[in-house]
């Protein structure tokens, strides 16, 4: 997708409740093509509480005041999906759909927070092993993971909330006669307003909002007026989401990078490299018990073994109204600037040695490693170009060589270090030779 024709995009260097808007400067980008089955169809069971920050303020019994931080969602469940390589954030807090100022003012603190890119590297190789015991000689393949480990791309890529960086955001939020094809409140995508909703009133003056992006001129509806929407619809099943995506990064060039590396290394066995997104949106669920059982793991598993999903698809499709009218587009280069002032191949110069050092380690369990252990293990690299001895040991590893070259070493620090030896020769004929490779 090309970039806005805005020639300066807005920034934020402080962590402010600030945005741009640009329904009025880029076309409406639909993230999702194709319709995606319902929430407890489509996604895979597990689910994590959403991590908080609290930010108290003047008045605690205030469902609107609990809503100021940028990672406070109510009643928040982090759902990922390997289909979709994603993860996003549902809640059933039922302020969310009955206050729309509550709603409102979470999406406002969600815009300043950005999507997660995370880059999961992977290598396997498939073992062959011989049936014991079976007069016919059978055989059966295993796949081994050799490294499983994780990039997160925050503060390299996109500057997280509290960091300073080059903002580059764009808010759009649908208008009633712009055209596009979005859920506007009904069951199924649609090009123009509800003919049944009216106005809530005057607008209000130009405020802060409409600096933020946040608030619509008369062409239509600001984002309270949708808020207003959802919450004053009377059905029971409804959702209303709020999207993140971002732009502008050439993954296949570190992709690329990213394997040229690891075959440096004489791995021998299948390379995986896959962009997820964390974060990808926000999805605000009446408390309805339909919506509590589309969520629930339970019921996710028992549709897809009794295969109930025949029936439960189309009833959720037939019963849910669906409200999507503001996405969140980052990006990562924009105006000849990266967000975080690295371009592709600096970023792979900056993770070059904490992805070496995690392939030949052998990482696995998903392991995730950023910008802080990518720029460590770029300070141990320097120290052993220039040649600096024990950089790369263990404290207890240097007091062992310091004993034996004393002269009072015992049996086990002999022993120790033979082992060591030994190891230390394997993986250097292992990247020798080859390794990693089918067998």
């Amino acid at each position: 997708m090309g970039l806005p024709n805005a020639t300066r995009p807005y920034r934020d260097d402080a962590p402010l409740p600030s945005s741009a808007s640009a329904h009025s400067l880029q076309p409406y980008q639909d993230l999702e093509p194709e319709d995606s089955p319902p929430a407890y169809m489509e996604e895979d069971a597990a689910a994590v509480v959403q991590p908080v920050s609290i930010i108290t303020g003047p008045n605690d019994l205030s469902s609107v005041t609990r809503l100021v931080s940028y990672y406070d969602i109510p009643g928040g469940r982090v759902i990922s999906s390997s289909r979709a390589k994603k993860t996003y954030t549902v809640t059933l807090a039922p302020e969310l759909s009955q206050d729309p100022e509550a709603l409102s003012t979470l999406v406002k603190c969600q815009v300043q927070r950005p999507p997660m890119p995370v880059i999961v590297v992977k290598g396997t190789h498939t073992v062959t092993r011989k049936n014991s015991g079976s007069n016919k000689g059978g055989s059966n393949k295993e796949t081994v993971v050799d490294f499983d480990f994780r990039i997160n791309c925050i503060n390299s890529v996109l500057p997280d909330v509290f960091t300073s960086g080059n903002r580059s955001r764009f808010v759009e939020i649908v208008q009633d006669q712009d055209g596009r094809k979005a859920y506007r409140g009904g069951r199924f995508k649609s090009k123009g307003a509800n003919k049944k909703r009216g106005s809530s009133g005057a607008n209000p003056g130009p405020d802060l909002e409409e600096a933020q992006g946040l608030t619509a001129d008369s062409g239509g509806p600001d984002l309270k007026e949708w808020c207003r929407r959802f919450c004053e619809d009377k059905s029971g099943v409804k959702s209303f989401t709020f999207h993140r995506t971002f732009e502008a990064w050439n993954y296949t060039a570190i992709q690329k990078g990213i394997t040229t590396l690891i075959r440096s290394l004489n791995y021998r066995g299948r390379i995986s490299i896959e962009l997820h997104t964390h974060n990808a949106h926000l999805t605000v669920y009446s408390p309805s018990l339909i919506n509590k059982l589309r969520i629930n793991t339970f019921v996710w598993w028992a549709c897809i073994i009794l295969q109930l999903w025949i029936l439960t698809w189309p009833l959720l499709i037939l019963l849910e109204k669906r409200y999507e009218p503001v996405t969140a587009t980052w990006y990562a280069w924009y105006n000849e600037q990266h967000a975080c002032g690295l371009s592709e191949a600096m970023w792979l110069n900056v993770f070059t040695p904490v992805i070496k050092r995690s392939v030949l380690a052998r990482a696995k369990d998903g392991e995730m490693v950023g910008l802080e252990e990518a720029q460590g293990a770029v300070y141990e690299a320097e120290r052993v170009a220039r040649g600096e001895v024990g950089s790369t040991e263990s404290e207890s590893e240097r007091e062992r060589r310091e004993r034996m070259q004393r002269g009072q070493g015992s049996w086990t620090d002999s022993l120790v270090g033979v082992v060591r030896g030994v190891a230390e020769v394997g993986r250097e004929y292992n990247q020798a030779v080859g390794w990693g490779g089918d067998c």
